[in-house]
């Protein structure tokens, strides 16, 4: 039961507030109530942070500009060069490929391209060319500065150069496996390549100037929205501050009341009777508060219930177990003796939830239960931890490790006994069975996790050993 004293609310005037401008900001307040006066504050918070909003979106739209230009209008076509320059590098691997897969030829000395790679080679290349084709097109016809544009002009006449005086003509001499035209091709490809190359880095370069400039832009005009709105957030927040001020002081008074009151409710003391007076919010919450001491002192043994045992075999739960372990270890720094954790799984309680139903499975575990409950005398003790396990916990065994060990098993057995004696469900008699595994421990240094994970890794082992 809980006890307490009587405590009267103290009605008495309020002690008038000073004549400073914070009192008379507190008086002006008090014309309100409490509803209000949030709402008031509300609206000028929300309307503060639209406009912090609405210049941190206009900044961050200036910014995202910034960014779709550099990545539309400057990254997109350094990926293309880039990948046209890889697939032109592609065409000399290529071509190096199939000649150093040539062999000598059966009546000649010098070696010849070997059919299936030549012609691997050739499809390769003309694949190479298209995918060129269809990457340098788009980018050609976007709109240029007048450096970009002789440059692209300039890579153009080398790409022209270079499909037909190299291309083609390899194209040609890989179909035909013709290996001394092949390689002498490849050499001019190379020197073309390089010179297209060359072509290509200056375009990249240029682009990376351009997305380097059009960055710092962005990166000048979000300067300068941060800097408006930090001005604004600073303004804002000394207005704020200064209201919210006020509008604190107009509610603490009378809430420090209220919170004497909280503070007996929560040292148990229910049966402290509290007065209302009034109508205001502060009225309102002492009239909830009395009927939530009410509802607390009626239901303090069901919250204590549920909190601590398992709704459906009333045994302890996990949150009791914890506490008694806790207990446990705390205890066995003082002494030397024995404690041990037994935890119980029922075998094959799922083919019983799937054959019988969920609620014959229910009607075991209260039966097993009951009969655990029996077995374990105090000073141990049994709880269920969720779903068909159990735990035991058994206290002040023997100092010896032999003889704690040997009253741990004889439990252990008669849980089994007990376990496996038949059970009837829904007119049919169930034969069951439990697997136990046994976690010994003093003066340990060890958490409850892990002991509780000892006692399941030695329950597993027993399962598996059958």
């Amino acid at each position: 039961a809980m006890t307490g004293v009587p405590l009267a609310l103290d009605a008495a005037p309020w002690p008038p507030a000073p004549r400073t401008p914070q009192g008379m900001g507190y008086r002006l307040f008090s014309r309100f109530r409490i509803g209000t006066r949030l709402a008031a504050m509300m609206v000028l918070a929300a309307t503060v942070s639209a406009l912090l909003a609405a210049m941190g979106i206009r900044g961050l739209a200036v910014a995202n500009e910034s960014l779709r230009t550099v990545y539309e209008e400057r990254m997109t076509p350094v990926r293309s060069l880039a990948q046209i320059a890889h697939l032109m590098l592609s065409n000399q691997l290529q071509l190096q490929r199939a000649l150093a897969a040539s062999a000598p030829h059966a009546n000649h000395a010098r070696p010849a391209l070997q059919p299936q790679e030549a012609r691997r080679a050739a499809q390769a290349i003309e694949h190479n060319m298209l995918t060129i084709d269809q990457l340098w097109a788009p980018y050609a016809a976007t709109p240029k500065g007048p450096k970009e544009a002789a440059l692209a002009e300039r890579f153009a006449r080398q790409r022209a150069v270079y499909l037909q005086e190299a291309v083609k003509p390899t194209m040609d001499a890989l179909r035909m496996l013709d290996y001394a035209d092949t390689q002498r091709l490849a050499d001019t490809a190379h020197n073309l390549y390089e010179r297209a190359s060359l072509d290509i880095r200056a375009l990249t370069d240029l682009q990376f100037q351009l997305a380097h400039a059009t960055y710092e832009a962005g990166v000048r005009s979000h300067a300068q929205t941060r800097q408006w709105a930090l001005g604004a957030l600073l303004a804002s927040m000394a207005l704020l501050s200064f209201l919210g001020a006020m509008l604190i002081r107009s509610i603490v008074r009378p809430l420090q009341q209220v919170g004497r009151m909280f503070r007996k409710i929560a040292a148990g003391q229910l049966d402290t009777p509290i007065a209302v007076h009034g109508r205001d919010e502060i009225s309102t919450l002492l009239f909830e508060l009395r009927a939530m001491q009410s509802r607390l002192s009626t239901h303090e043994k069901a919250i204590h219930q549920l909190a601590y045992f398992d709704p459906l075999t009333r045994q302890p739960n996990r949150r009791l177990l914890r506490e008694r372990i806790q207990r446990a270890l705390d205890a066995s720094a003082q002494d030397d003796q024995h404690r041990a954790l037994l935890l119980l799984d029922l075998d094959n309680f799922k083919t019983i939830n799937d054959t019988l139903g969920h609620e014959v499975g229910d009607q075991y575990l209260v039966e097993i239960a009951r009969r655990l409950g029996h077995a374990v005398q105090s000073p141990h003790s049994v709880a269920r931890i969720g779903g068909d396990e159990f735990v035991v916990l058994m206290d002040q065994l023997s100092e010896a490790e032999g003889e704690a060990l040997a009253q741990a098993e004889a439990l252990a057995q008669q849980l089994l006994a007990a376990a496996a004696r038949p059970c009837p469900l829904q007119e049919q008699v169930h034969h069951g069975s439990a697997s136990i595994g046994i976690c010994l421990f003093r003066r340990s240094n060890a958490s409850i996790h892990e002991l509780l994970k000892r006692a399941d890794t030695a329950m597993y082992q027993a399962k598996n050993a059958g």
